[in-house]
């Protein structure tokens, strides 16, 4: 049976009160600076790099455009002269004329034409270049445990005896990232998993039979143990879960759960087999089996699978956050999100120029962690006044969060 497992080391803040943040926020909290202020740079440099483009096609256009003012105005004058002129030897130098500079004008299209593509060409892979460093950046940020989770879901399909996992986070600001997810050495997830692996016992009444000797009836139930769990999609407060009798066959047993306030909703039904569309029932014993599969699965997922492996998407607001999206409105909502815990961290911590925190081990003894102020500016100081602005909200050199800020979270 699956079993989880804790940790003595404690966190303090830096006048030594007991920290509800109990991981190295400080170390996380640098590396979260030194990635966001990546992703910035880059938004400062794709901005530039837009610019630029657009700036070399408005010139390009304006000579162009000068070029074909000057070609109609010519070709005005030229009309203008053929009438007082009837010789047809000046015609055919008038249509020479034409022709030539219709010429030039169509090789200045052209050659402004071909500038646009190599400029948009080069600038293009230099742009998708930085986007990919962002797409690290933005990774590294949303991996960090100082950027805060508002609910997760999880999900599993068993493909060719392999579980395949991804996990979704919904974060402050609308803000909502997927990652696959890897199962640890250890973990049961790592191959197919039983069901009497996380929870033994757990039956169903699929109907009743009748005795063909006594005629009497009887319970026809089934267990589940030897099923394999086929797929799940599991967060806080529902469960949907798929069974299927061997690895290789498809899904017959298919659990929805959901809880609603202290009611849990538990619906049963097979499919296949022999009792295609069945609804099966539970009784009170196996309702609490069945919750308890719930929570350990989810349990085992949380603490015993990488949920934040590789990242596969980020939306803001529905938006994809790389082809429609901001990525300093991004940064701003991130860090809208961690300063509360930032400027008390801060205000904790006995040095004025110090952002620290302390560890302290099971003998009591205790290791200060610490950054100076100057340390995390000069990360920031590295971008323009807008890339700055991003991070006002950290507290570092602007006045800390009033309550109306505060309550912000509480309702986001």
């Amino acid at each position: 049976m699956w079993q989880d497992k804790g940790s003595s080391m404690r966190y303090l803040f830096g006048d030594s009160i007991l920290s509800p943040v109990q991981f190295d926020y400080i170390s996380a909290f640098e590396a979260f600076l030194d990635a966001a202020v990546q992703a910035a740079q880059f938004e400062r440099d794709s901005n530039r790099a837009k610019a630029k483009i657009e700036a070399s096609a408005a010139a390009r256009q304006r000579a162009l455009e000068s070029v074909e003012d000057f070609h109609r105005e010519v070709m005005a004058s030229l009309v203008a002269i053929l009438e007082r002129h009837t010789d047809p030897n000046t015609n055919v130098y008038a249509q020479r004329l034409r022709e030539a500079g219709e010429g030039v004008v169509a090789e200045a299209r052209s050659i402004c034409q071909k500038a646009r593509e190599k400029v948009t060409t080069e600038l293009g892979q230099e742009d998708e270049n930085k986007r990919k460093e962002a797409k690290s950046s933005v990774e590294t940020c949303l991996r960090s445990e100082v950027v805060p989770s508002l609910g997760w879901t999880g999900s599993m399909r068993l493909t060719a005896g392999h579980c395949e996992i991804t996990s979704e986070f919904a974060h402050h600001g609308k803000i909502v990232s997927s990652f696959s997810s890897k199962a640890t050495q250890g973990s049961p997830w790592t191959a197919p998993v039983r069901v009497a692996i996380l929870v033994l016992g757990i039956e169903v009444q699929v109907g009743v039979r009748k005795s063909w000797i006594t005629g009497s009836l009887a319970r026809n139930t089934l267990v589940l143990d030897d099923y394999i769990v086929g797929g799940f999609l599991l967060s806080d407060d529902a469960a949907e879960i798929q069974l299927r009798k061997r690895a290789d066959q498809p899904d017959t047993v298919f659990i929805k759960i959901h809880r609603r306030g202290d009611d849990v909703d538990i619906h049963i039904e097979r499919k296949g087999e022999d009792a295609a569309g069945s609804t099966c029932t539970l009784d009170t014993s196996g309702r609490s089996a069945m919750e308890r599969l719930w929570q350990i699965m989810a349990s085992s997922v949380k603490s015993m699978v990488t949920l934040r492996d590789q990242m596969l998407s980020v939306t803001i607001e529905g938006k994809d956050l790389f082809t429609e999206a901001s990525l300093h409105i991004f940064l701003r909502r991130l860090v809208r999100s961690i300063s509360p815990t930032v400027q008390t961290i801060l205000a904790h911590s006995p040095n004025p120029d110090e952002m620290s925190m302390k560890i302290e081990d099971d003998d009591g003894r205790r290791e200060e962690i610490y950054v100076r102020h100057d340390a995390l500016l000069a990360k920031i100081d590295t971008l323009d006044e807008e890339g700055q602005s991003v991070f006002n909200e950290l507290g570092l050199i602007s006045e800390p969060l009033t309550s109306t800020d505060l309550d912000y979270y509480a309702h986001d």
